[in-house]
């Protein structure tokens, strides 16, 4: 900023270190040091507010991402659980299968011990 500039005041402290500059009707404060433009109550407001929106969102995208991983949390468990039940129901099956074929056995030796008896 040109402190020759014929459309701005300024002034200096050097106490505190700061310039007050009059732009276009508005007073502003610099650190006289590095030239940085202090904000103003509003614009700091302002700023805050960005902040936290930004906060918010970064909020909003862990729970979402978290939301997600339980989700696909719940799945893996529902397609575990569904897996267990398939073997389950195929273990049952398979006793039953070998039950019934123990009982087919059983049944065909008893009819040829009494086809054998009833043969001269």
């Amino acid at each position: 900023m040109s402190r020759s500039d014929p459309c701005r005041v300024f002034l200096s402290d050097r106490l505190l270190e700061l310039e007050l500059h009059l732009e276009d009707g508005q007073l502003h404060f610099y650190v006289a040091e590095t030239g940085q433009k202090l904000l103003t109550h509003r614009e700091a407001e302002q700023a805050r507010i960005q902040a936290e929106q930004a906060r918010l969102q970064a909020e909003q995208g862990r729970l979402q991402a978290e939301q997600a991983r339980l989700q696909a949390e719940q799945s893996r468990i529902q397609a575990e659980q569904a897996r267990l039940q398939a073997e389950e129901r195929a273990s049952r099956e398979a006793a039953l299968r070998r039950d019934a074929e123990a009982r087919v056995a059983e049944l065909e030796t008893q009819l040829r011990a009494l086809q054998a008896r009833r043969s001269p």
